[in-house]
């Protein structure tokens, strides 16, 4: 039942004030929480030039030696950026290297606690990367990360991606602003953990009313008022987690089913989220072209709630986490938990605003028009970077759609680099497009083909022949 939960993996609940982590957990294709990325040790000759490129008073020893293995074949590429140092909520940020082309900007930054130690462990940082005057209606597909934390000073290193949708006409430089809005320390990532359909059933389970002294407050400004929330300690079981473990399960004297997460008692909610959403087995059953979308949205909305209600609370030491939704014990034999997924924070978030407007020059880069059954695209090609670019229709939109699959650089020499799918943008009437960073630079003037999935362009002396499969 791909389409039902292609449609429904777009529906989920969304909660102001924590952390932004709809749109690391909840976005389309339901973007996993940022993980560290392979590490890709240099030449000494290229940390040497980096030595040069950044400050040697700037920089810790260790800092300058993450940065180096963060930015591996690229540092030939990365530009010092000569921006202030911001300082907020006694941790002061600075932009310290970048690199980009007409679609996608990469930039490195160091964070450093003035008044302690607050950035260490992994950390996970609400910010977006955006052109100082975006073209509206354009979407930008921003991605932050920590690379590391050095403990001997008290510094992490940041990185930040950009990818816009509608690439520049030219190479020109890039002008942007970096806006970081909070850090969350020690916050960790709870994906995809299966929660026991089999435990639940038509019971009754006990449930109570907490006192306004057992509620922790989290920060939302969507408090439930009165609320209603289950006993500990009904049907236990193990998630597979050390951070969230299943205390009940069940439908509550309100008519509504519960789930019931037991965290560690020094965990914080105001820095943590944990979601999932009722789906309909019924629906589940049916072959793709059965369901539309108008169907999904129904079953969606009569089982899940627009604001998924949440109480954190209290009791004989524990700490618990109850949400629940508007299904009813007649609907039993039809609901189905969908996984638990979210992330739990050991530290108090770090909120403020730090704003660094930057210019970034541009990597040289190669347009090519494409043939075949991709006629009427266009491949923009840097060494960071690959977009396919086209005038928009239905079924080139299928087709770009199909092609999230990695693709591969080939070279001259045999080699090929890896180019890590970063999903597809468009705006229906206008335009449509995909795009890939890749893993390592790419030297354009040995490109001999571009693989994507299925497709294969081949590249003669930088013109690109017709695509086939």
């Amino acid at each position: 039942m791909e389409r039902y939960r292609r449609q429904q993996s777009e529906l989920h609940y969304t909660k102001e004030g924590k952390r932004r982590l709809a749109e690391a957990v909840a976005g389309t294709d339901r973007t996993r929480a940022p993980q560290p990325r392979r590490r890709l040790r240099i030449a000494a000759v290229i940390a040497a030039a980096l030595a040069l490129t950044v400050s040697a008073g700037a920089l810790s020893p260790g800092i300058r030696g993450m940065l180096s293995d963060a930015l591996g074949g690229f540092g030939e590429y990365a530009q010092e950026v000569q921006a202030e140092e911001v300082v907020d909520q006694g941790i002061a940020l600075k932009v310290i290297s970048a690199l980009a082309d007409s679609h996608a900007t990469v930039v490195y930054a160091q964070a450093r606690d003035l008044n302690g130690d607050r950035l260490k462990g992994e950390m996970q940082i609400s910010g977006v990367l955006q052109a100082q005057d975006p073209a509206p209606g354009y979407g930008v597909v921003s991605h932050a990360e920590c690379v590391g934390y050095d403990e001997e000073t008290g510094a992490a290193l940041l990185k930040f991606v950009s990818i816009s949708s509608q690439p520049k006409a030219g190479t020109e430089a890039v002008d942007c602003q970096l806006i970081v809005f909070d850090l969350q320390p020690q916050q960790y990532a709870i994906e995809e953990l299966p929660l026991p359909n089999e435990l639940l059933t038509g019971e009754t389970l006990r449930s109570f009313r907490p006192a306004e002294e057992e509620i922790v407050p989290d920060g939302s400004t969507e408090a439930v008022p009165d609320p209603v929330v289950l006993e500990p300690g009904q049907t236990p079981a193990d998630l597979g987690s050390e951070l969230v473990a299943l205390s009940s399960l069940g439908f509550a004297e309100d008519g509504r089913l519960h789930i019931l997460l037991e965290v560690p008692a020094e965990a914080v909610p105001s820095g943590s989220t944990l979601l999932s959403t009722l789906r309909s087995r019924y629906l589940e059953s049916l072959d793709d072209g059965s369901v539309t979308p108008e169907m999904s949205n129904e079953y969606y909305e009569r089982y899940n709630d627009p604001l998924l209600p949440e109480v954190w609370f209290t009791r004989d030491g524990g700490l618990y986490y109850d949400m629940s939704f508007p299904a009813g014990p007649e609907a039993l034999d039809d609901l189905l938990l969908e996984t638990l997924y979210g992330a739990v924070s050991l530290a108090e978030p770090i909120r403020g605003r730090w704003t660094v407007p930057l210019t970034v020059e541009t990597a040289p880069e190669s347009r090519m028009p494409l043939q075949g059954p991709l006629d009427g695209t266009e491949a923009i090609l840097s060494p960071l970077s690959l977009i396919l670019h086209t005038e928009w229709s239905a079924d080139k939109e299928d087709a770009f759609k199909k092609s999230a699959t990695d693709c591969f650089a080939c070279l001259r020499d045999g080699s090929r680099i890896e180019g890590k799918s970063w999903g597809s943008a468009g705006m229906t009437g206008e335009f449509i497009s995909r795009q890939w960073l890749f893993e390592q630079p790419v030297d354009l003037e040995q490109l001999t083909e571009i693989t994507i999935g299925d497709w294969i362009i081949p590249i003669v002396d930088g013109v690109a022949g017709e695509a086939y499969s």
